[in-house]
């Protein structure tokens, strides 16, 4: 089974409710400074409980829709919805083969590190080939935020052990696959109320790419990098900076 399938399942919510509103409120922030589609169509993709959309409705904006694999966050994300009265349309299935028409969107966000997922590369390329796809041709962008591997290579934790809010016992232990160029990390949830106390875990696998590599698949799918940045304040991307923030545009007038 893709770890994926099984990472974003009934425990997920809780095991990564660390990841809050603020931090959903920054990324919104970005995106209404540095790529606002004046009213046109968004595409959050891998939108999980909807954090990032909720944000957006909540600002009286309209015109984006959600769409994620795991039906247990959108599940989370309806119930969001239904809670505060918002609309917020959402659609499952894989970003490999996105269920939308040609040139349908202005804009697509993929926020939290929700790119690199799949073993191959070509799969991988995959997603670049349906965003350019379903974004409006010459003037469609997408917001990549991705890991940045400066940071990640300076920075990781081999092991970590925390209590969630909801009781869980975690222990994350991670290693980088240079070979590979993925960092791996396998989560443990060894016991809480909503396990039953019955461990859990699961192994999580993610390809990250350096910035030469994002603009090459850009390249080979009708993007052009408009810029880089190292957090959501803006920033430039730099060595220290603890993410990469892409902004792309569509530079094609239509498919290759």
């Amino acid at each position: 089974m893709d770890w994926f399938k099984k990472a974003f399942g009934p425990l997920y919510p809780d095991v990564y409710g660390h990841r809050d509103e603020n931090d959903a409120r920054r990324a919104v922030d970005f995106l209404e400074r540095h790529c606002d589609p004046r009213g046109e169509r968004v595409l959050d993709l891998c939108c999980g409980a909807g954090r990032h959309g909720l944000e957006w409705l909540r600002r009286g904006r309209d015109n984006i829709v959600g769409f994620d694999l795991s039906e247990t966050l959108l599940s989370e994300a309806r119930r969001s919805c239904e809670e505060e009265e918002l609309c917020f349309p959402l659609v499952r299935g894989d970003m490999r083969c996105l269920p939308f028409a040609d040139g349908a969107f202005a804009l697509v966000v993929n926020l939290f590190t929700s790119f690199g997922y799949f073993a191959s590369d070509s799969e991988n390329e995959l997603v670049f080939a349906e965003v350019g796809r379903v974004l409006r041709p010459e003037s469609g962008r997408l917001v990549l935020d991705h890991i940045h591997p400066p940071w990640l290579r300076g920075h990781l934790e081999p092991e970590t052990r925390r209590t969630t809010s909801g009781g869980l016992d975690v222990r994350e232990t991670r290693h980088i696959d240079e070979t590979r160029r993925r960092v791996v990390k396998r989560v443990e949830v060894l016991g809480g109320a909503a396990t039953g106390d019955v461990p859990h875990e699961w192994t999580e696998s993610v390809r990250f790419y350096a910035p030469d590599e994002i603009e090459e698949i850009g390249r080979r799918h009708g993007f052009g990098i408009e810029s880089a940045h190292g957090d959501f304040d803006g920033s430039p991307l730099s060595n220290d900076s603890p993410r990469a923030i892409y902004r792309l545009v569509v530079a094609r007038a239509s498919r290759p």
